[in-house]
């Protein structure tokens, strides 16, 4: 009797443990969700600040042929993949699945949009593959290109925000992209 009681005990505590960490973790922009915002900031040809004032601080900032740039925006939600919560399975199997959208802003040498891509995502992601080296070189040259892209236009860069969602993108999360839908 013992014995049974102590099963009971030690299945209801696995079932129990499992179940609390089941709640999603959200990251980037949630204005990307808003896709008539979106579809508001494309249709006209919105300036660097105006995308700013909508969608706040990028993740990255490229350089273009044209002399323009390239705004990367991401928003993830990032939820506990059900194999996790299999006692002892779990820690093998175990890991996160993660749902959003990355939107591509393109902007001409004037700082004016030209175009917007919007690449949905959802990928797993094992639990044993996560880390981030925040003084690694590319995420400095990310900092340093967000960074100089915003001084420029007078814009505050946080850098609170900018490692918050380093330490989720820098997983390649969206380096399997669901589809792309192209405005403009």
């Amino acid at each position: 009797m013992k014995k049974l009681l102590c099963i009971a005990c030690c299945g209801i505590f696995f079932i129990l443990s499992g179940c609390g960490s089941v709640t999603a973790t959200k990251w980037g922009s949630d204005a990307l969700q808003d896709e008539q915002l979106v579809h508001e900031i494309s249709a006209k040809p919105s300036s660097m600040e105006e995308v700013y004032l909508a969608f706040g601080q990028p993740f990255d900032v490229l350089p273009l042929d044209n002399d323009g740039q390239e705004w990367v925006y991401i928003f993830l939600t990032r939820t506990v993949s059900a194999k996790s919560l299999i006692p002892f399975g779990g820690l093998f199997a175990g890991g996160y699945i993660f749902t959003g959208s990355k939107v591509d802003i393109f902007f001409s040498k004037n700082g004016k949009l030209e175009k917007l891509e919007t690449v949905p995502i959802k990928q797993f992601m094992n639990q044993w593959s996560m880390g981030v080296d925040f003084d690694a070189p590319e995420e400095k040259a990310r900092e340093n290109r967000v960074k100089t892209a915003l001084e420029k236009l007078g814009i505050p860069f946080e850098q609170n925000k900018h490692k918050e969602l380093s330490g989720v993108i820098n997983f390649k999360v969206f380096s399997q992209p669901v589809g792309k839908q192209e405005s403009k």
